[in-house]
């Protein structure tokens, strides 16, 4: 990820998931992190890991040898650390380990390229460079100081997978599958085959990157609505920059629901869509993604066993979680207004019995409202607690964004929590709030995306619950001319504490 040899302090690659938001194609990439991939390396100290600094109070043998014990050096308590890896990049890095894993598989030296973003035009002359990915290959990705990974395994259909070190600011090894790279650089020489790593959670299918289609899906236009709809099979729909909702890049339509949800049970990334309209057998039906495919279509659907309304599109809301603890989604369904009560009144099925079955019925402590004031997100910040449920109030123009929290301890029948954002709606442009555990800690960080209208600037500030959530302790800017991710948002498996 960086050459600290050169510059210092930098921005973190935030997490175990990116979503990478472009114009054509939706990238889900999710990481399964193993013991130390084999790198010799990996039990160096921390110095300072905010600047990813990691080293040995000693030279170590190899690093004398290559001359290199005094190319890096930190100071910790006083002490001098040796942070060099013997081609001049600082261990537990990701340039180290693609160093280190390229003079594994081919003998092949590549001291002195700098930081990742530069080396696809520092082994230009010397290694072919293109888009095309191959077993063997670096994967390249640019950025204020990039991204480097080994590739170990190509589909098809063009994603991959790959070894890498240091992807989520942690300085661990991790395995991950990608549909997306800036560049690749060949160096693998021709008839070798690489050395397979394996992770602890092997990947299923094709890829862990979700792909949308690189054409509108059929099912996301509308339809009359005397049609009768049945995503059986259909594309997943294109994200839409801006599309609004919590984690929801997908634009809804009159009859279905999307979401993008992470699946306990299979340890996935998938998109999930809920019809609730003008559907086939009457009943609200679930349809979901494969990794198997790379989420690109979905699968049959389940028929739960709640009917359709006419009027749900303005009178419900659909989220998933885990209630009851068994690795499975259950939906949680929202009745948010048009109720006796005036209140919003909540349902849970259960994903182990295909929805049949009722986990909850409750009246919580909110008051009904439009559908388009508010959505809603469950969220578990613990393995073994049931999951408490976030409504994010919809802001209107130089207003800020309310939170209220419905505790799974009291039932979700009272509000435990509320607070406002920070930022106020801009003039024409957007907010967007996600949630996620960004430190580990176990707590739920929000994470607000604002895009410019005039510049299609979008930025990501991260508000941390260690800190009260009342200032942003993370920031990067993503511009409009970066063609190739227009969003960058992290979807997060939550700590198991």
């Amino acid at each position: 990820m960086k050459n600290i040899g050169v510059i210092g302090n930098i921005a973190k690659y935030l997490s175990y998931c990116l979503v990478i938001l472009s114009p054509s194609l939706l990238i889900v990439t999710q990481v399964w992190a193993q013991n130390d991939g084999g790198y010799p390396w990996a039990n160096a100290e921390v110095i300072n890991q905010s600047a990813y600094d990691w080293g040995y109070s000693s030279c170590l043998p190899e690093m004398a040898k290559a001359g290199t014990c005094y190319a890096s050096t930190r100071y910790k308590l006083g002490r001098r650390y040796h942070l060099s890896d013997p081609w001049r990049y600082d261990v537990r890095n990701c340039t180290s380990y693609v160093a280190w894993r390229v003079h594994k598989e081919f003998g092949i030296s590549i001291p002195g390229w700098g930081n990742a973003k530069n080396w696809d035009n520092m082994a230009r002359g010397k290694y072919p460079v293109n888009n095309t990915p191959k077993e063997g290959s670096i994967a390249v990705w640019e950025g204020a100081f990039g991204h480097v990974a080994f590739v170990t395994k190509v589909y098809p259909n063009g994603m991959f997978e790959v070894d890498q070190y240091n992807q989520a600011g942690t300085g661990r090894f991790s395995h991950q599958l990608r549909n997306y790279a800036s560049k690749f650089i060949h160096v693998r020489p021709a008839g070798h085959t690489p050395t397979k790593t394996t992770s602890n959670k092997k990947a299923s299918g094709a890829s862990n990157s979700s792909k949308s289609g690189s054409k509108t899906a059929d099912s996301a236009k509308e339809k009359p609505v005397t049609k009768k709809v049945s995503l059986n099979g259909a594309k997943v729909p294109r994200p839409v920059l801006g599309a609004g909702g919590l984690a929801n890049i997908f634009p809804n339509t009159e009859n279905t629901a999307y979401s993008l949800d992470y699946s306990p049970n299979t340890e996935e990334v998938n998109v999930y869509a809920v019809t609730h309209r003008n559907t086939k057998s009457g009943k609200v039906e679930i349809n979901k993604t494969s990794l198997k495919d790379g989420n690109s279509r979905f699968a049959s659907a389940i028929k739960t066993s709640l009917d359709v309304r006419a009027d749900s599109t303005t009178s419900q809301n659909y989220s998933f979680g885990d209630y009851n603890n068994d690795d499975l989604l259950d939906l949680y369904v929202f009745d948010i207004n048009k109720t006796k009560s005036k209140k919003i009144e909540l349902k849970v099925l259960d994903g182990a019995s295909s929805y049949q079955k009722v986990l909850v019925s409750t009246v919580s402590g909110l008051s009904a409202h439009k559908a388009e004031e508010a959505t809603y997100k469950v969220v578990k910040n613990s393995k073994n607690k049931k999951p408490d449920v976030y409504k994010i109030s919809t802001p209107t123009l130089k207003q800020k964004t309310k939170f209220e929290v419905l505790g799974a301890t009291s039932g979700y029948k009272k509000v435990d929590k509320s607070w406002q954002s920070k930022t106020v709606l801009p003039s024409g442009g957007s907010l967007n709030y996600y949630l996620g555990d960004h430190d580990r800690d176990g707590r739920v960080d929000v994470y607000q995306s604002s895009l410019a209208k005039d510049s299609g600037q979008l930025s990501v500030d991260v508000y941390q619950a260690k800190d009260g959530l009342e200032v942003s302790s993370r920031q990067w800017v993503i511009h409009a001319a970066h063609k190739k991710a227009d969003l960058v948002l992290p979807i997060i498996k939550l700590s198991s504490n």
